[in-house]
């Protein structure tokens, strides 16, 4: 079915990506308020191997996701948890050279054309930094200037995993009642 919505877009700090214990563990899950749109691309890494004159084989493997996220607003504190920065007592946003943004989860929902909706999870990933535009109000209207979010994401170390997503279905009932609840991961089958 084609998606013709987008809401309820949350994130969480990753906390732990521990290979050891094969675990990751994540802050408690935000929400971005205002979802507008999210462009979401899926690069892939391919090789092939020549043999007897042709191309016998090809392997092909995840690369990276890179992740669009446009908004009605971004807010001091996300702006801070999600880039690194550091916010004022007055609740400004410091902005560093040191900063480092964390990794994160991406947590959100897109409503299908049949009134289901699609629940989605990228599980390890940054956030770049964010610029700004504005611009004048024109006689007759107005234009409105929202902020983009731009990330990349990668596969977890501790299992490889980069991306859950799953359809409302009667199956998935129990599993997407708690999905924003935290950090969501696979129900073993």
């Amino acid at each position: 079915m084609p998606r013709i919505g987008f809401d309820n877009v949350y994130y969480a700090k990753l906390l732990t990506d521990d290979i050891a214990a094969c675990k990751a563990t994540y802050g408690p899950l935000k929400r971005l308020k205002g979802a507008i749109k999210a462009g979401v691309e899926h690069s892939s890494d391919s090789a092939t191997l020549d043999s007897d004159d042709h191309v016998s084989d090809i392997v092909t493997g995840y690369g990276s996701t890179s992740v669009t996220l446009d908004l009605r607003d971004l807010t001091p504190e996300a702006a801070c948890d999600l880039q690194g920065h550091t916010l004022s007592a007055a609740g400004g946003v410091i902005r560093s050279a040191a900063d480092n943004a964390p990794f994160v989860a991406l947590v959100y929902r897109s409503l299908k054309s049949d009134g289901t909706y699609q629940y989605c999870v990228l599980y390890k990933g940054k956030f770049q930094l964010v610029g700004s535009n504005a611009e004048t109000k024109k006689k007759g209207g107005v234009t409105f200037q929202t902020p983009s979010l731009k990330g990349d994401f990668i596969a977890r170390d501790c299992d490889g995993r980069y991306e859950y997503y799953v359809d409302e279905s009667p199956e998935s009932a129990e599993e997407i009642e708690s999905w924003f609840d935290q950090v969501p991961e696979a129900m073993a089958a």
